[in-house]
């Protein structure tokens, strides 16, 4: 009874389920490629194969969905399936092609799901752009770099729409329920972002970033949250955020820290952050750091040093 029931709250999203329950009402010129990403899915296949066939379903379909639930659950499905490839097969990419190829399909997937997109989709027209044999020329980086640097600007847009659009509602149902603390109606948000197709193209812009600035010949630093006025303060030097997460300083203060997990809170009184780390867009660290401070990242520890 307990599988039963189990299956039928997930069977919604579940991949094999919904393709069944869809079958019938997909454009016929769509089953052969809903037949490979079936045997991909059974056979953990190529992620990029997987994803941009999944992708490619998913845009077709994208004008027949509304008031059609199986096509809907599909349309989820597919969204999750795409997901789901890239954070398998990420760590598997050894080089700048490799993961580009994993996030363009990531990028589209964003697109279709997020109804104010019209940036996302203009960096996904220009990385389309990208010219033949991009990676190895340094102009051909540079414009790789110019694209993913406003990606990850409309990634945390779109975080901050989000947040301020389900914060509220998150309060309220906090103090409903059972007066939950402010950090965990604050992690319910964060944490709905990091399940969207936003966090497969965030992770991805973690991974090509250091392959790209190399290629690029950029510079070691990188402003991950900038502000619009200088930052002053005095500067002290931790081993880990997480040592001082809980501190609270008398003055303004420029934080070198060695170690960001990107889980930690920002310290009350720190104006700044420095690291040779550079956690991902939507961590919850750069989430603070994007709300009320500066977070400048080192690339190289010994310049750092």
């Amino acid at each position: 009874e307990y599988s039963r029931v189990l299956r039928s709250v997930h069977s919604g999203t579940d991949l094999e389920t919904a393709l069944n329950a869809a079958w019938d009402s997909v454009p016929g010129h769509l089953h052969e490629t809903l037949h490979m990403i079936r045997r991909h899915n059974h056979a953990n296949g190529d992620p990029a194969t997987m994803a941009n066939a999944c992708v490619k379903v998913r845009t077709e379909m994208r004008n027949d969905i509304h008031g059609h639930r199986e096509k809907l659950y599909l349309d989820l499905a597919l969204e999750a399936q795409v997901k789901a490839s890239i954070e398998r097969g990420f760590t598997q990419c050894g080089s700048s092609e490799a993961v580009m190829a994993l996030l363009q399909p990531a990028l589209e997937n964003l697109c279709l799901t997020t109804p104010y997109n019209r940036e996302l989709c203009r960096c996904l027209c220009d990385m389309q752009r990208l010219p033949d044999g991009w990676s190895r020329q340094r102009e051909g980086a540079l414009q790789a770099v110019a694209v993913l640097d406003r990606v990850r600007r409309a990634l945390g847009e779109l975080s901050d729409v989000t947040s301020g659009a389900m914060q509220p509602h998150a309060d309220r149902l906090g103090h409903a329920i059972s007066d939950i603390p402010q950090w965990q109606r604050e992690l319910f948000t964060e944490e709905l972002i990091r399940s969207s197709p936003a966090f497969a193209v965030s992770l991805l812009l973690s991974t090509v970033d250091p392959m790209l600035r190399a290629a690029a010949e950029l510079g070691v630093w990188q402003i991950i949250s900038p502000i619009g006025s200088a930052t002053v303060g005095r500067v002290e030097v931790v081993e880990g955020l997480h040592l001082v997460q809980d501190k609270v300083y008398s003055e303004p203060t420029v934080l070198v820290s060695n170690e960001v997990s990107g889980e930690e809170e920002i310290p009350d009184g720190v104006v700044a952050l420095i690291t040779p780390h550079a956690p991902d867009v939507l961590s919850h660290v750069s989430v603070r750091a994007r709300n009320c401070q500066a977070r400048a990242t080192v690339r190289e520890r010994a310049t750092l040093q």
